[in-house]
């Protein structure tokens, strides 16, 4: 599961790992259309998108987090994938950088 991706990097990133993988990927409903053209451009197949106001899946083995400049929102995002989470479920972060902010080390 991919949230927070912006123009679907994170998730077509995540896909050519995975191959025979469908992810599935919450971002805003606006961005999701540039989302779905970039994973048909990459030719990935089957990923569900699902927007903010969507239920998350039952289970997330899985996640990948783009983390937003906003906390609030960040916390929002994680409160409502926490109960799909489980024992075994990895996770990984991505951080945004704009010209202004330091790039990452």
């Amino acid at each position: 599961m991919v949230v927070g991706d912006r123009w679907g990097a994170l998730g077509t990133t995540a896909l050519a790992g995975a191959p025979g993988c469908a992810p599935v990927l919450i971002s805003d409903s606006y961005l999701q259309r540039a989302t779905a053209a970039n994973l048909e451009r990459a030719g990935h197949t089957g990923a569900r998108l699902l927007t903010t106001q969507d239920a998350p899946p039952d289970r997330i083995d899985v996640l990948i987090v783009r983390v937003p400049k906003s906390l609030a929102l960040l916390e929002d995002q994680l409160h409502r994938v926490r109960p799909a989470l489980h024992a075994r479920a990895r996770w990984s972060s991505a951080r945004a950088w704009s010209r202004r902010s330091t790039p990452p080390p």
